[in-house]
């Protein structure tokens, strides 16, 4: 008889320490959701809704034009290297993912680009026990290349942040750009960072940052540092939404340190 209450007590102690352990941050069974585009991409442009600017006699716009023509250079990068994998990640939200084990989701579908079809394979991996989500995405061009992973990141369930790494191109894979998102809950700050990580360019460490800031009066704004080509080069842009005044420091460009600003119609001002 003791013995059968022996046995019995060790089966209930080893059922109690089975049910804690599966129960701390147990995997979710439901698939995670895709990360916001907020996270992966940011606006290259000096304003949420950037209007055309009408010139008027003896009104000056360097300021302005200063800031958005470094913008506009980050921009030609940016869209070059990412405009594939970023149009086809926004495309997955229409698709059913399905469980593929290991705690993974996967999205699969085609993307019709402007001159190419292309197959994706996109994962969701829950890790560190379900806090974190490792997204994976594999493209395939029909008639071409083959499961080239063009993304690779970590996001936060919580959303608060996300980094990815943003390979090259099918014929050279190597890691180009890594994007850093972080965002504070409880005033809405955040920020996004993308920076070369190319180790064979002349540009490598340059990254563009792009912050929003609500509780600031300039609550918008641009980080731009020069890589090891130009480590020296560093850029402040700053300005405020929506009324669209702003201010620009670039001690290279204007020889000091101070703030040059523009006003609502983007024109010169004294600040």
């Amino acid at each position: 008889m003791k013995t059968s209450y022996f046995i019995i007590l060790l089966a209930l102690i080893a059922f109690v320490f089975s049910s804690c352990v599966e129960n701390v941050n147990p995997v979710p069974e439901v698939a995670p959701e895709l990360p916001a585009a907020e996270m992966y991409t940011m606006p290259t442009a000096l304003g949420e809704a950037d209007t055309a600017v009408t010139m008027s006699n003896g009104n000056t716009y360097k300021n302005w034009i200063h800031s958005g023509i470094h913008l506009l250079v980050w921009n030609t990068v940016i869209v070059a290297n990412t405009a594939i994998p970023t149009a086809a990640f926004h495309l997955a939200v229409n698709e059913t993912p399905v469980f593929i084990g290991n705690g993974t989701f996967a999205w699969s579908y085609q993307y019709q680009g402007p001159l190419q079809v292309y197959n994706i394979v996109l994962t969701g991996k829950y890790i560190n026990s379900g806090q974190d989500v490792e997204w994976v995405m594999n493209v395939s061009q029909v008639g071409g290349y083959s499961n080239f992973e063009w993304y690779r990141g970590v996001v936060a369930t919580d959303g608060t942040e996300a980094t990815f790494t943003v390979n090259y191109r099918p014929n050279n894979p190597a890691s180009y750009l890594t994007i850093h998102y972080q965002k504070d809950l409880s005033n809405d700050h955040a920020s996004i960072r993308y920076t070369d990580v190319n180790t064979t360019s002349n540009s490598m460490g340059a990254y563009l940052e792009y912050r929003v800031e609500p509780t600031s009066t300039f609550n918008r704004a641009f980080d731009i540092k020069g890589g090891q080509n130009s480590p020296n080069t560093f850029i402040e842009i700053q300005w405020i939404a929506p009324t669209g005044e702003g201010r620009v420091k670039n001690a290279d460009f204007f020889n000091d340190t101070n703030w040059h600003c523009w006003d609502q119609s983007r024109a010169d001002t004294n600040c």
